[in-house]
């Protein structure tokens, strides 16, 4: 077979197979029952709305941070409007730390919910891809970490820290000593105590539990309430210890402004910004 014949009949192969799949291509359209068996599309692809309708588990952050996750539930309405009317409850098990008398001008009347992104400088975007809820909010209309309406006084639970030790002589004599630091929160209140216990070689035991505080935070004075035993904190005297109350500051729960200089810088930025100061 010549050259030319070989090209020739290549060539006439290839304009077949083009044909063809221009004659298939103009008489189909694209068939979408690949997903997830569906020989329909799904309303959320064809809706033009940043918030579709549904029900979602979604990550909620704030800033740029993963404050957790909720339930978020996006109406027909919400949809048709392209914006949230988050309710003041949902805001809060969200764990979005808004300061909503900034935003009373967004406030839904009729259905007691804020539309957070009518203010101008507020962004609420909502990822169905990532299932995520991302609000960007000025640092003038949050909550300070250190609120005290943001405090919790945890979960009741027990820690316990211990080591121990033992040693025998060649006469056949064992002595054991064991010490344990022990922890419990319950409700408000939390115990602490250090123990030990001691076995020494003529038979005879010792048990001792020293430093037992009880003690609980109080908002009203930023400090915490201790009872039992303590020490004094003093700049001019040698402290001593002492077993009775003692009311000490907590810089803890002090704004982080108020625990040493901070210069005040106020405006609001039209978008996330970073400010220097030197």
């Amino acid at each position: 077979m010549s050259f030319h014949h070989r090209v020739f009949k290549l060539s006439a192969l290839s304009l077949a197979l083009f044909s063809h799949l221009s004659f298939a291509s103009t008489d189909s359209e694209l068939n979408l029952d690949f997903l997830q068996g569906m020989g329909a599309i799904p309303s959320v692809l064809k809706s033009g709305s940043d918030f579709p309708a549904g029900q979602y588990y979604v990550d909620v952050i704030v800033n740029q941070e993963n404050v957790g996750k909720a339930r978020l539930s996006i109406t027909p309405q919400e949809e048709s409007a392209n914006a949230l009317c988050l309710s003041p409850e949902w805001l809060k098990a969200a764990g979005v730390p808004v300061r909503l008398e900034g935003y009373a001008s967004t406030l839904d009347a009729a259905k007691q919910c804020y539309v957070l992104s009518r203010n101008p400088y507020t962004k609420v975007d909502f990822s169905y891809g990532s299932q995520s809820l991302v609000f960007s909010i000025p640092q003038s209309f949050l909550v300070s970490k250190t609120d005290p309406s943001r405090w919790d006084y945890g979960v009741p639970a027990a820690r316990l820290k211990y080591s121990a030790n033992a040693s025998q002589t060649s006469g056949q004599s064992t002595s054991a000593y064991a010490n344990a630091d022990l922890m419990v929160n319950l409700g408000r209140w939390v115990l602490a105590s250090n123990m030990s216990a001691s076995r020494y070689a003529d038979g005879s035991g010792e048990f001792t539990a020293r430093d037992i505080t009880l003690s609980t935070a109080i908002s009203q004075v930023q400090g915490d309430l201790l009872l039992g035993k303590s020490q004094t904190r003093s700049a001019l005297f040698s402290d001593f210890g002492f077993y009775g109350a003692a009311l000490r500051s907590n810089s803890n729960m002090l704004p982080w402004e108020a625990r040493g200089y901070a210069p005040l810088i106020t405006g609001v930025a039209n978008s996330t910004s970073r400010v220097t100061i030197s």
